[in-house]
């Protein structure tokens, strides 16, 4: 029973395991980025930097240092590595420099006689060096990032005392150097772990976690997994499936594991799978959203009487189709078309491909009686690309094809009909897929933050996307 323990939980490894539908890998150029960011943002903060009072007693005389603000502070030498043995960042900073202001208080007595002086103070500090661990962790689909296991320590101080009882401090200013030196490291910490876990961290749970399709759908990037850190990268994983705005039902699918990627000259690669479009077009099958009623008023280029029954000197449906216009002259023809089941999408390295198969229902103006009705497949072959931090889309190739076809009206040949729906779907189809597809879709972005340079590769099995990044005016 005992040895069957080992097996049971890697079952329940197993089933547990669910794949990114998609995913974001920061290379060690991203790294390097981020390192950028660190040092502008963690050195604007520091200016800003004021701390809470401290107190010491040296020899007998209480001392309090107030009102402690930065003044000055050297850019930051920092360095971000990699660390999988933490799962996260180990950061050092060494040789920068700080100067602060404050106000000095000190309180004593010589023979029971109270004595208080006071004055200002200027610190500065340097070859101060730190070092710390960032991580992320998972919390309730939501990554929080952190940090940790922080150490600081001052090479060199030097304290500038101001006011008529400076000359006294001087009398002890070793003392008071190895106060400060001894307490404020730990302040340090204190200040620059409150800027991670505050504002470093209120920016990144601002990253976009959702971005809407069409007004009616939602892709969401929620996380399913904590970080993962490698000596190569740091590697993000999110759900990747997509639902309807109003109502979210369970998909059939699960994503498959992404195709490998050997290129890190970038600073970020993201993954979307097949997973992700298949789960679209299932909610928009399930709720009915693939169904087209073409009517002659939605026509353009020309065509606005193709679906007419009669029309001399021009081509229109009843020219192609005699009986039609035999048997409904002076009429318009109206075809209704809705999915019969979720279309099959897949990825390749030609690009996207979608095939649906659809019921077809042609009456004539406001009749419900159908004059004829089949069964179509349209198969699709489209592109995407990255524009205005958005991915976008635009059908390339459009075929329809009509099966199990029935007339109402007498005999009419389907290659006839066919050729009629085909051209209806250009002129009507293909425009509103396209008007879709350029509306775009959101990517999993954090605010200030704009792709520079991306690049578009399709795969087998899902579509990579190749970015550097800018953050605000990083450089």
């Amino acid at each position: 029973m005992r040895s069957s323990v080992p097996l049971l939980l890697l079952v329940v490894h197993h089933i547990l395991a669910v794949n990114p539908g998609v995913k974001i890998r920061f290379t060690p150029n991203g790294i390097k980025y981020a390192n950028k960011i660190f040092k502008k943002e963690v050195s604007d903060l520091l200016g800003q930097l004021s701390l809470p009072d401290l107190e010491c007693n040296i020899e007998g005389t209480s001392f309090t240092l107030s009102h402690i603000r930065a003044t000055h502070v050297t850019p930051l030498n920092s360095k971000l590595k990699l660390d999988p043995g933490l799962n996260g960042l180990t950061v050092s900073v060494r040789n920068f420099g700080m100067s602060l202001s404050m106000d000095w208080q000190a309180s004593s007595s010589i023979m029971f006689v109270p004595i208080h002086m006071s004055g200002g103070l200027r610190a500065d500090f340097t070859g101060v060096r730190l070092k710390m661990t960032l991580g992320v962790a998972l919390i309730n689909s939501v990554q929080v990032l952190g940090s940790s296991h922080c150490s600081a320590d001052i090479e060199d101080l030097s304290l500038t005392f101001q006011g008529a009882s400076s000359w006294i401090m001087n009398l002890i200013i070793v003392f008071f150097e190895n106060s400060i030196k001894t307490n404020l490291p730990n302040e340090i910490c204190r200040s620059v772990e409150d800027i991670i876990n505050n504002d470093a961290a209120k920016k990144f749970r601002a990253m976009r976690v959702t971005a809407e399709i069409d007004q009616d759908f939602i892709l969401d990037y929620g996380f399913i997994a904590p970080v993962r850190v490698t000596w190569g990268y740091l590697e993000s994983q999110h759900k990747g499936d997509v639902y309807w705005k109003y109502s979210r039902v369970a998909t059939p699918y699960t994503p498959a594991v992404a195709s490998d990627w050997r290129y890190n000259s970038k600073m970020l690669y993201m993954w979307i799978t097949e997973y992700t479009a298949m789960t679209l077009g299932y909610s928009a099958h399930t709720f009915g959203y693939l169904r087209y009623t073409v009517t002659s008023d939605k026509l353009t280029d020309g065509l606005e009487n193709y679906l007419n029954t009669t029309c001399p000197h021009l081509t229109c449906a009843g020219t192609i189709l005699p009986l039609l216009g035999a048997a409904v002259p002076h009429s318009q023809l109206v075809i209704d078309v809705r999915s019969t089941a979720a279309p099959e999408i897949w990825f390749s390295t030609r690009g996207v491909h979608v095939s649906m198969s659809s019921s077809m229902i042609a009456t004539v103006g406001r009749s419900s009686d159908p004059v004829f009705t089949g069964t179509l497949t349209l198969y699709i072959t489209g592109t995407a690309s990255v524009r205005n931090q958005m991915i976008v889309g635009q059908v390339k190739k459009f075929r329809l094809k009509l099966n199990n076809s029935y007339s109402y009206i007498g005999h009419i040949f389907q290659s006839d009909l066919n050729d009629l729906l085909n051209e209806v779907s250009k002129v009507y189809l293909v425009p509103r897929l396209n008007d879709i597809a350029q509306k775009g879709i959101g990517l999993p972005l954090f605010e200030d933050v704009r792709l520079v340079d991306p690049r578009f590769f399709f795969q087998n099995g899902s579509i990579v996307v190749a970015t550097n990044v800018q953050y605000k005016n990083v450089q």
